[in-house]
Order: structure tokens, then C-alpha cells, then sequence
């Protein structure tokens, strides 16, 4: 009885010791990377190509735009107002409670005319309230209004878990987002060229004074690492933190991303510098994969006849473009039978083709395998005699058998 128990022990302490070293085999080859060091509460990184999510962190938890909310006022302006040379007189309705509340303002006042262009690009590069509010009162006809405009524009984006109350993102309890919902906001967005080539640029003349770019100012010059930047809207608030939604583009590689909650003054550009990780990460972490678009060989199928032998190939097309983590050189993985035997007629045998990056599946491919009918006799005979000498026995073969006619020919004459 003991010597059982003992050799029980001795067996369970092989198979922990196999167990452990299969486990530890399996987080070393196939970890994923270390996440960036993030200054943020709220975050989400996103290639807008491929809708792959590379990073997120409480994504979906609620939070508060803050200014980032004057990419929604500015593309339902764009979408809604289309003379953008139109001028907009400046009222004292667009600018009341601004300077109150400690707003970011272009410097607009009342009396003055703007046109519809030298507001957007007010709203957009040095953030100002007063050009939200006049923007949002020429597209809607009241404040009230245009908050109605926002909402519907963002269920119509998808952006379910979102609610607006203003269109500069001054706090209110009831104005709130995710990361997630933003970042669909931003992927809207970016398909508007002229929201773009405004977010791209670092300053504008305008017709009463010259704006500049907030992001530009800090991450143009070099100020704070952000490779591929593109352009981003920043926002800030008490109750919001610091905040950062951006594009970015780096070796045919894009990037969107919504950093928010990051602790400390707007002078520490703590969001400008998370956000710039965040990018940084995506770019060193990921690159860009597309799949051959010839069908690629995935290995060879050995079929037995009843006379001869042959291997043939199997390839299978992948329709695969996405972003990998680098160093893992897509592979593909498919268990094909050893060997066939032949019959009379041609077989079809289904075999499953999965291209992999290192432990993910990308994409699972059908492949039918058509095993050839056994080669009939004079298919066998030019492949065993080759074709120069296969012709020549073939003629040899003919003669032969005309020589073999012919004396049965004459053979019946003299009968």
C-alpha cells in the first residue's frame, strides 16, 4: 500500500512539473505587449481601416468631453452650413455666461462679423467657446436647438451611450460620452475633408485675427513626441480632467485615438504627452498585414495509385488585411492527410486552412482538395518514358503495328 501511494506521489509531481512547463511555454511565446504607461482614466486606440481596437481602457465607462465637443458642433456645421464665406454677426446671446465660467474664447465680440469659415476654424484651433455658440445659433437658430441637432447626429453615429447639453462642453451633469463613443465621433469625422485639413492645420488668418492651433503649438515644434500626428482637438475641464482625441498616420499605418481623465494643469500637456504615448505604442507595437493576393502554397498531398505515386500541391487564397503584432510573421496551419489512395474517379476532400499570427486565428479559409482519377495508360506512358523518348516508342509502336497489318494483309492475299 505504501509503495502504491508513493508512486501516486512521484507521478502527480512529473505531471505538475509538465503542466508548469507547458504553461509557462505558452505565456512566453504568445504574450501580448505591455500596455502603455498612461496618464489617463479613460482611453481607446483604434485603426479606423481595419476597425481594429489595439488599446482600451474603460472605454465604456462615462465621461466628460469637455471641449472635445466642438468636434460635434464642428462637423454638424460643416454638414448643415454650406456658404462659408456667409457672415455671421456676433451677438451678445452667443457670448453670454462665456467669460463667467472661465471659457476658452477666439475673442470674438458682439457687433463683430465672422464668416462661417473663420469660425470653424476658431472653434477648432484655439478652441473657442464664442465660436461655438456662433455657429451652433446660424445652424439651429437657438442653443436649445442645436443641442437637439447633437443628439441626433450622435444616434445616428452610433453613439448610444452619449448625451449633449451644449455645444462648446462647458460641465454639465448631463453632458457625457465614452472613450468608445467618441472615438466613433472622430472616425465620422475624419471622413470630412475639410474637418481634417482644419484639424491639420497649425495657423489660420482669419478676416478680423489670426488663430492658432493649440496642438500644433506644443506637438509641431517638437515640444511633446507624437509620431505620425495628424491633428486632435484637446479639451479640458475641473470635472473632465485633461483630454485629447487625435489622428495619426505612420508607414501606411492609421491611428485614432480618445484619451481622457488625465490629472493636472492644462500647462502640464499631460494629455498631449499621454496621448502621444498612446500613438507611440500603437506604432512600435503593431504594423499592417495583407495577405498575398496569389494563392499561397499551404502544403502537398501524397496520393497512391495503383501503377505510380504523385504529391500534389495545395494552395489557398487568404482575404486578410489587418494589423499584426510585430515579430509575428503570419503562418498558415493546416492538417492535411498523409497520404490517399486513389480510386477510378476524381475525389473531393475538404481540408480547413487557418492563417495565424503566432496563437490568434486571422482568418479560416475551406479548401477543397481534388484527388486525380489513376492516370490511364498512355498518361503513365509518356510519364515513365519521358516525351522525346515516349514519342519515339510511340512511332516505334505504331510502326510495329502497321509492319504486323500489313504481313496479315498480304499473308491473307496469298490465301
Amino acid at each position: 500500500m505504501k509503495h502504491i501511494r508513493k508512486s501516486l506521489t512521484v507521478l502527480l509531481l512529473v505531471l505538475s512539473v509538465l503542466l508548469a512547463g507547458i504553461v509557462s511555454r505558452a505565456e512566453t511565446v504568445y504574450a501580448l505587449p505591455e500596455g502603455p504607461d498612461l496618464m489617463s482614466q479613460f482611453a481607446i486606440l483604434q485603426d479606423p481601416d481595419t476597425g481594429q481596437v489595439l488599446y482600451e481602457e474603460n472605454a465604456d465607462q462615462r465621461m466628460y468631453p469637455a471641449s472635445m465637443t466642438k468636434v460635434m458642433t464642428g462637423i454638424l456645421a460643416i454638414e448643415n452650413l454650406k456658404d462659408l464665406d456667409e457672415e455671421v454677426t456676433i451677438s451678445q446671446e452667443m457670448l453670454y455666461d462665456l467669460i463667467s465660467r472661465n471659457a476658452s474664447v477666439a475673442g470674438y465680440t458682439p457687433g463683430m462679423k465672422a464668416t462661417v469659415r473663420d469660425l470653424l476654424y476658431a472653434l477648432l484651433l484655439p478652441s473657442g467657446a464664442d465660436a461655438a455658440n456662433a455657429l451652433a445659433i446660424k445652424t439651429a437658430g437657438t442653443l436649445p436647438k442645436f443641442a437637439e441637432m447633437m443628439n441626433a447626429k450622435a444616434a445616428e453615429i452610433g453613439m448610444d451611450h452619449s448625451h449633449f447639453e451644449n455645444a462648446h462642453g462647458l460641465h454639465e451633469d448631463s453632458h457625457y460620452t465614452t472613450a468608445r463613443d467618441f472615438l466613433k465621433l472622430m472616425n465620422y469625422a475624419r471622413q470630412n475633408e475639410l474637418f481634417c485639413e482644419i484639424l491639420a492645420t497649425e495657423s489660420y488668418q482669419g478676416k478680423l485675427k489670426e488663430f492658432k492651433s493649440i496642438a500644433w503649438s506644443q506637438i509641431g515644434p517638437g515640444y511633446v513626441d507624437f509620431p505620425g500626428f495628424q491633428g486632435g482637438k484637446t479639451g479640458f475641464t475641473g470635472y473632465a480632467g485633461l483630454c485629447f482625441a487625435f489622428f495619426a498616420e505612420k508607414d501606411g499605418m492609421k491611428l485614432t485615438g480618445v484619451i481622457a481623465g488625465c490629472p493636472g494643469e492644462y500647462e502640464t500637456y499631460n494629455h498631449l504627452r499621454t496621448a502621444g504615448k498612446l500613438a507611440a505604442w500603437g506604432f512600435d507595437n503593431y504594423r499592417r498585414y495583407k495577405a498575398p493576393e496569389e494563392p499561397m502554397l499551404i502544403g502537398t498531398v501524397h496520393v497512391e495509385h495503383r501503377f505510380e505515386e504523385e504529391d500534389i500541391p495545395v494552395y489557398a487564397k487568404f482575404e486578410f488585411e489587418n494589423d499584426i503584432l510585430k515579430g509575428n510573421d503570419p503562418a498558415v496551419a493546416v492538417q492535411l492527410p498523409n497520404h490517399i489512395q486513389s480510386t477510378n474517379s476524381a475525389q473531393n476532400i475538404t481540408v480547413y486552412a487557418r492563417l495565424m499570427s503566432g496563437d490568434e486565428v486571422l482568418e479560416v479559409r475551406e479548401v477543397t482538395v481534388t484527388v486525380p482519377r489513376e492516370p490511364n495508360f498512355f498518361v503513365r506512358f509518356f510519364r515513365t518514358f519521358g516525351k522525346p523518348l515516349g514519342i519515339l516508342a510511340g512511332v516505334l509502336v505504331i510502326a510495329a503495328a502497321v509492319l504486323i497489318m500489313r504481313k496479315k494483309f498480304y499473308r491473307r492475299r496469298r490465301l
